[in-house]
């Protein structure tokens, strides 16, 4: 007799929008990984206000998956609306966020359970991002140089797999959608204090789908938003620390002081 699977303290946010070809392969590689290393954790279906059968497919998983569950938004909301509105229905201490694409390959995510609670946040990096093709690349190649510029962050990419505690990321959320949002939110996490490590992950070519990410006058607007974002926690002064990053880690203080409160 097997033995029971232990719980993660962690919900997998799982990003749909359109994806009715390949949110079932995504989900059924989570439970893939869950069998092989005997874990469980909820998963949390965030259908995006899809115009295809994604949602149709996501209802059906409920109905075969004990552990799974979704959330149907009416209309498109975009990336990081999904991931806020994800962590306002989890229970658990950590949340990773996954698309629905199926392009992260899960298994990858073993590496990351050894280290899940004694780093704040785990960034995750493709190390075959030659796989997302060459405008993705440079796009992620130059806005990792643009964060490292404006605000000497240097994580690899912000946009991967990644395991991060709930009450931080809430406490730090930008209220913009898209991945800006994610972009401004991480940032913000990492400015404040949160301790991460970066851990290599595999990725897959998107067999259905097409990608959301790139869009020249979105990404170009996007920039200038950024550079807002930084005048605001940078202040007047290249390297000054403005109001917005002196409550960043005030932010930080609350947040270790309550969690080592919950610790007792």
């Amino acid at each position: 007799m097997s033995d029971a699977p232990e719980k993660l303290d962690l919900t997998f946010i799982v990003i749909a929008y359109n994806e009715e070809g390949a949110v079932r392969e995504t989900i059924e590689e989570i439970i893939s990984l869950f069998r092989k290393v005997n874990i469980s954790a909820p998963i949390l279906i965030m259908d995006d206000g899809s115009t295809d059968r994604t949602a149709e497919v996501a209802d059906e998983l409920v109905r075969q998956y004990e552990v799974v569950e979704v959330f149907h938004h009416p209309h498109n909301v975009g990336q990081f609306k999904n991931i806020s509105k994800g962590l306002e229905l989890s229970k658990t201490t950590y949340y990773t966020s996954v698309p629905g694409d199926n392009q992260f390959i899960m298994s990858s995510f073993e590496s990351f359970l050894p280290f899940i609670g004694k780093y704040d946040i785990i960034f995750g990096f493709p190390n075959n991002e030659h796989v997302r093709g060459r405008l993705r690349v440079l796009l992620s190649y130059f806005w990792r140089l643009y964060l490292f510029i404006l605000f000497n962050v240097t994580v690899t990419y912000l946009a991967g797999m990644k395991v991060a505690p709930v009450d931080l990321i809430r406490r730090v959320a930008s209220k913009r959608s898209g991945f800006l949002g994610a972009y401004e939110t991480y940032t913000k996490a990492v400015l404040c204090g949160a301790s991460f490590i970066q851990i290599p992950f595999h990725m897959r070519d998107r067999e259905s789908g097409e990608s959301k990410a790139f869009n020249p006058a979105k990404n170009i607007a996007d920039l200038f938003r950024m550079l807002r974002i930084w005048r605001r926690i940078k202040g007047p002064g290249f390297f000054r620390e403005g109001p917005e990053y002196r409550e960043l880690r005030r932010i930080y203080n609350d947040y270790y002081q309550d969690r080592g409160k919950q610790a007792k």
